[in-house]
């Protein structure tokens, strides 16, 4: 399923890159 392939790079990235600007951590 490509969709959750998806979706788990789009939580690894932003988790793999810590100092990448979020509105979480701003």
């Amino acid at each position: 399923m490509p969709e959750l392939e998806l979706e788990a790079k789009a939580i690894s990235l932003p988790l793999s890159l810590p100092h990448s600007p979020s509105p979480l951590n701003a």
